[in-house]
């Protein structure tokens, strides 16, 4: 199966390391640097857990003639740049699957000319090295389901790869969520105090943060209250099984880049204001994060 990879950051660098084992893979880039830096490699290299080396060929996107020709298109670009990349996609046919962090994009995809556009989310911690190297931190899942349009059967063909599980969902909307109640907990809150992860469960009044923040934003999702407990046990988990990983958030505050506040809280703040709820420690978590960020150039 032919499979193209929009983005060359540590989300992207791990897939395509991964699926090109049993896929011929196409990284498309940003840069035409990091694409001569893969195509000089021969492929990417992947560290950390279950480390590998997997043959790989990369196009700078803006110059790509590939693009049209696979079976599959797997985005992987930060949400800030999903307009970007949208100009490039936007008349493609083949299944288009996207895994973001938050929910903000979601409804851009309705431009899409794509009979079938798949959302997921990536459970795995990745940390990029370089142009051509990815760190494997965490492990964890990828789980997609159909977002609109026609479902492929077997969309990524038989993928037998115990080291790196993917699974389609029935209804990924549930998967959506989840992962964005842990981003919008965690990523802000670890960014602000400038902690790691696991830092958060180790300090009473940081838990406690932690609680109080989660409990307000299951509310303003419209979460029933007897889930909100739940949805905290799940968020706990992660933060102490992530314990020696900084979030996302942190590191881009750290690297003077734009952060995806805007698609994680600031869309939990959209929702929560449509139902008339007050979320005044997210809102005050999402204001400081804006204060923190620093304009620069985008990295995917």
């Amino acid at each position: 199966m032919k499979i193209g990879i929009i983005g060359g950051g540590s989300i992207g660098l791990l897939l395509a390391g991964r699926l090109g084992k049993q896929h011929e893979v196409t990284l498309f880039t940003r840069t035409e640097c990091q694409a001569d830096h893969i195509n000089r490699a021969g492929g990417i290299e992947i560290k950390g857990i279950h480390p590998v080396f997997t043959a790989c060929r990369a196009e700078a996107i803006s110059r790509s003639k590939a693009i049209g020709v696979q079976d599959l298109l797997i985005v992987t670009v930060k949400q800030g740049a999903i307009d970007e990349i949208l100009a490039y996609i936007q008349d493609v046919e083949m299944p288009l699957l996207f895994l973001q962090n938050g929910m903000g994009h979601l409804n851009k995809l309705d431009c899409l000319h794509s009979e079938s556009v798949y959302v997921g989310i990536t459970e795995h911690g990745a940390l990029r090295e370089n142009e051509t190297t990815t760190i494997h931190t965490g492990m964890g899942a990828v789980r997609f389901g159909l977002y609109r349009g026609e479902r492929q059967a077997a969309l990524l063909g038989h993928q037998d790869d115990s080291d790196f599980p993917i699974e389609e969902v029935k209804d990924i909307y549930p998967k959506l969520i989840e992962k964005l109640i842990a981003n919008a907990c965690i990523n802000p809150l670890t960014a602000v105090l400038g902690v790691r992860n696991g830092e958060i469960m180790a300090n009473p009044y940081f838990r406690r943060v932690l609680k109080g923040l989660c409990k307000e934003i299951c509310t303003g999702l419209g979460i029933e209250e007897e889930q909100h407990h739940e949805y905290l046990e799940r968020v706990s988990l992660i933060c102490e099984r992530t314990a020696d990983n900084k979030s996302s958030m942190l590191r881009d505050i750290e690297m003077h880049r734009k952060t995806e506040i805007e698609s994680i809280l600031g869309f939990c703040l959209e929702e929560a204001n449509r139902r008339n709820e007050k979320m005044e420690a997210a809102s005050m978590l999402y204001a400081m994060v804006r204060g923190l960020e620093e304009s620069g150039g985008s990295e995917w």
